[in-house]
């Protein structure tokens, strides 16, 4: 088995969660074993796109999904 160096990515913010969903894109992890550090107890989410995703929820569930954004 390869010997991985460690990439440590300290803070699990938006920046911290994009920048970990480009290096799996890129397959980083086949090099590297990706050490996040955070404050947070909970796992990274993309909060900037949250409310958009409720949105859809909402619109799929109460008008069929005849909803649209303006």
């Amino acid at each position: 088995m390869k010997k991985l160096n460690n990439l440590v990515i300290v803070g699990n913010g938006m920046v911290g969660y994009k920048m970990c969903e480009k290096l799996i894109e890129k397959k980083v992890q086949d090099e590297y074993n990706i050490i996040v550090f955070g404050g947070e107890s909970r796992p990274a989410y993309d909060r900037v796109h949250l409310s958009e995703y409720f949105f859809w929820q909402i619109c799929r569930r109460s008008f069929n999904g005849s909803c649209r954004l303006v």
